[in-house]
């Protein structure tokens, strides 16, 4: 995202609280995502347990796809308004009206942890393949 105007104005603010509110409703979205896709599994787990078919089976991979597809698309927007979010900061930082708060965002954490997106991701993977 560029900006021709250099100057922070009424209309980046606007902006700014716009995409901070679309960006809590994609994190709002994405653990919505998780609780369903945990609540429904386990529905299907307990329903599998006591009457084995080959369709439930079926039924959680294509829950888990639809819900792992959601995810990536609900991951990409967010990143999206985020990456924005850092360059009208940026302009207002330059103009010294606010301070800089993404850039010391952690890019990385350490190895022995896992990314949070990619934390998640494994989580319907592993469900995929365990309906499997």
């Amino acid at each position: 995202m560029e900006s021709g105007n250099k100057n922070f104005t009424d209309s980046h603010v606007a902006q700014y609280k716009n995409i901070s509110n679309d960006l809590r409703f994609y994190a709002e979205q994405r653990f919505k995502i998780v609780t369903v896709f945990i609540i429904t599994n386990g529905i299907l787990a307990n329903v599998a347990s006591s009457h084995r078919s080959i369709v439930l089976g079926f039924i959680g991979i294509i829950l888990g796809y639809l819900c792992l597809s959601w995810e990536k698309h609900t991951t990409a927007w967010w990143a999206t308004l985020f990456e924005c979010l850092k360059v009208l900061e940026k302009l207002a930082c330059d103009r010294g009206v606010m301070i800089n708060t993404y850039v010391k965002y952690p890019e990385k954490t350490r190895r022995l942890f896992v990314k949070e997106t990619y934390a998640v991701e494994w989580i319907y993977y592993f469900v995929i393949c365990a309906w499997v």
